[in-house]
């Protein structure tokens, strides 16, 4: 109880309290930002031969502190803490007088506040039923109501759930978002500190953003949210919300001299130096100066013109709709935004695009490339070319959906150009020149599909196999076969790819507009050139072993995180039963290609809870042939894993099953930011020993060379532990170093 009560005290020195003294009551400011606090003791002895309970609670009387109400002034709550310490009442764990008068408390609060109760115990309430009556006073005075049992051992005893089955229902709905079972060591930082931080459990419950005061700018996570506080700015550098310089000028001289940031001093309201709003300006001449701001003149005013970022990494995390024009090095917002094909057609300027074969891929794109458009504009536009007189759209352009651009097998998404977009394949501007296509070194002339197609290793004969530098023929394998070179000293493995399908993953990730679309389009092409086994997912356990050949899996996981509460529902899935693998490994392409199918048009975009989905990859593993051959699992996130506490079991099946455990969190920009790091700092620890070497922080667009196409290579950072391993283990004829296969000679 000591404990407990100093904790406390050390807590309100740091709270902004408002300085009021209890003597205030309802005529306390009501929005300035500041805190007032009461403090109550419960507990309790049955009087014999009745109901009453004696010694229930305790406040400060008259005369000391607070006199037993609310205040912010730390003198009279730092008495209440003294005079609770001198009389704690050491009785059983009866609540219901000390829950009434906390009621009474609140009653003398002005309107306009939050109002917040926590209680705390160690013990199983013992007056439970006597509580409707003061709950039903605190509902109506709007009190959100939070309860702590403290545990008194790291492990929870029957004691610690008894309390918890107790106050748990006390507390306000929903009751998981309002109470912790926590050690007492971890009530500072768990709860007293996080009260305010809109991020933490409670924080998000109390922590208001739209009440006119200032908040802190790191706790801003949207940036229409951020610039739109007087008192930050978006930094480009680091991607995130900072202070402005501005509030650091503490009187208006100072303020006022500083124009390289545009401070301005604001003496009523919120009194301080601010960051002049944006286009704020009076007249149509000085406003259109600003390449910020346009003049509405119907309105006769100054606005803010949308998607006025500077850079591209700014563009594209705008949340309203923009998009970064690289001919015209600028910001500029997404045309024809309709969601209905009615709407889109009756656009002049749009058309809808049906993307077929694509679940949910349609949408309302920009017309282009009219034959109408002079020749200078036509040129203008990346999408469009001019020939025989007009213009016309380029080959693959009309594909707007990085989706539907794959599923065409002439074309391919073009990061390279700004904004990215469908672009034809190299191969694939000789489909009519069969000729060309036959000599071109890089492709090959597909008869059955009458189209020139980039050469791929697997396809070739072992003269054919020798004679291309990217090729490596793997002579000692039972069924001898072409490989691409980065792929020539994989062992026979069995690889499961562990994917986030949470909210952000929908977001621009770098040029692709979608993130997890764009990974699963990475994917599908990386398994075109892997060295599959052929055999479909229903061989199972009957695998040939010794193959150096390739199955994969693919898990999605996601779940209900609630608010930024460790708790929630972790949720996984993988294909169902007759669609492509069924949820197993295969080593099947068109099997493993429905998948990806699939899982784009099942994508989850919730919250981030991993357990399911490692439980999941256990047993897909379970069923992997113990024949000697790698087990693989790579776990591909971009945020926070909010249950990392249950995943204990899960993780030690997969140690049980040999499997090494990789982790990657992809990045949407070059720069890393704050939600990177809280990614990497929940992923690293779930991975395989050593740590470090076992997980990557990377742009997504790096995942293909850095993660997919090194994952047998024996010098880089995931594919030395690879083929590494397997060298220790002697897999036999799948793994070249051991069994003196002709090496890839640069490796």
């Amino acid at each position: 109880f000591y404990a407990m009560m100093e904790m406390i005290r050390d807590w309100v020195k740091t709270l902004p309290l408002t300085g009021e003294s209890h003597q205030v009551e309802v005529n306390s400011t009501a929005q300035n930002g500041g805190i007032r606090m009461g403090v109550i003791q419960f507990s309790g002895i049955p009087i014999s031969g009745g109901t009453a309970i004696d010694k229930a609670a305790i406040k400060t009387p008259i005369g000391v502190g607070s006199f037993g109400s609310l205040t912010g002034k730390l003198t009279e709550l730092q008495a209440d803490i003294d005079y609770h310490e001198a009389n704690y009442l050491q009785a059983g764990t009866y609540i219901s007088q000390g829950l009434g008068w906390a009621g009474d408390m609140f009653r003398g609060s002005p309107p306009g506040r939050k109002r917040a109760l926590i209680i705390i115990t160690d013990g199983a309430i013992k007056d439970d039923d006597k509580l409707a009556s003061a709950r039903a006073a605190l509902d109506q005075e709007s009190v959100e109501v939070f309860g702590v049992v403290l545990r008194r051992q790291f492990a929870h005893t029957s004691v610690d759930t008894d309390a918890e089955e107790k106050l748990k229902p006390i507390t306000s709905d929903p009751h998981d978002d309002h109470f912790e079972n926590l050690m007492i060591d971890e009530l500072p930082d768990t709860v007293l500190n996080g009260l305010c931080d809109p991020h933490s459990k409670w924080g998000s419950l109390l922590a208001t953003t739209d009440s006119g005061v200032h908040k802190p700018c790191s706790q801003y996570v949207d940036q229409v949210m951020c610039t739109s506080d007087p008192g930050c700015l978006y930094s480009s550098i680091g991607l995130e919300c900072v202070d402005s310089p501005c509030v650091e000028h503490c009187n208006e001289t100072l303020c006022t001299a500083d124009t390289l940031n545009d401070c301005y001093w604001n003496a009523t309201g919120l009194e301080g130096c601010w960051k002049n709003p944006l286009c704020s300006y009076q007249d149509e001449t000085t406003c259109e100066g600003d390449l910020k701001c346009d003049w509405d003149q119907l309105k006769s005013d100054c606005q803010e013109r949308p998607c006025n970022q500077p850079t591209e990494v700014e563009c594209d995390l705008d949340s309203n709709g923009c998009e970064w024009d690289g001919l015209m090095q600028m910001c500029v917002e997404k045309p024809c935004k309709h969601t209905n094909i009615s709407a889109c057609n009756n656009d002049i300027l749009c058309e809808w695009d049906s993307c077929v074969g694509v679940t949910n891929g349609a949408q309302c794109v920009k017309k282009r490339c009219s034959t109408l458009i002079p020749y200078q504009e036509c040129i203008s536009d990346q999408h469009c070319e001019w020939k025989s007189n007009a213009c016309s759209l380029k080959p693959c352009t009309h594909h707007s959906d990085e989706r539907c651009c794959d599923k065409d097998s002439s074309c391919h998404w073009d990061v390279s150009l700004v904004p990215a977009q469908c672009s034809v394949k190299y191969c694939a501007t000789m489909n009519q020149n069969k000729p060309a296509c036959d000599t071109d070194p890089l492709c090959v002339f597909n008869d059955s599909l009458v189209e020139c197609v980039e050469k791929q290793c697997k396809n070739l004969a072992r003269c054919d196999c020798l004679a291309e530098t990217k090729c490596f023929w793997n002579s000692l394998s039972p069924t001898p076969f072409c490989t691409e070179t980065k792929f020539g000293q994989c062992p026979t493995l069995d690889l499961v790819l562990l994917l986030d399908g949470s909210g952000s993953m929908a977001a621009t990730f770098g040029r692709h507009p979608h993130g997890f679309y764009g990974l699963m389009e990475m994917l599908r092409d990386w398994m075109k050139t892997l060295p599959l086994n052929g055999e479909k997912a229903a061989v199972g356990l009957s695998s040939s072993p010794n193959t150096g050949k390739v199955r994969v899996g693919l898990i999605q996981f996601s779940g209900k995180n609630k608010r930024g509460a460790s708790k929630g529902r972790a949720d996984a899935k993988a294909t169902p039963a007759g669609i492509g693998s069924g949820g197993r490994l295969s080593g099947d392409y068109d099997e493993l290609s429905a998948d990806v199918d699939w899982h784009e048009a099942n994508f989850y975009g919730r919250g981030t809870m991993i357990q399911k989905g490692l439980q999941m990859a256990a047993d897909m593993f379970h069923l992997s042939p113990s024949d000697g051959r790698q087990r693989v699992l790579i776990i591909i996130t971009d945020g926070k894993i909010y249950d990392p506490d249950t995943l204990q079991q899960a993780r030690a099946e997969l140690d049980t099953e040999q499997v090494q455990v990789f982790g990657v969190v992809a990045r949407k920009n070059m720069q890393h930011t704050k939600a990177d790091l809280d990614a990497e700092d929940t992923l690293k620890p779930i991975t395989s020993d050593p740590h470090d070497s076992h997980f990557q922080n990377l742009q997504i667009d790096e995942i293909p060379e850095k993660v997919l196409g090194d994952i047998c290579d024996p010098n880089g950072l995931f594919g030395s532990l690879v083929t590494g391993k397997a060298v220790q283990q002697g897999v036999g004829a799948a793994n070249p170093v051991s069994s003196g296969v002709h090496q890839p000679c640069p490796q």
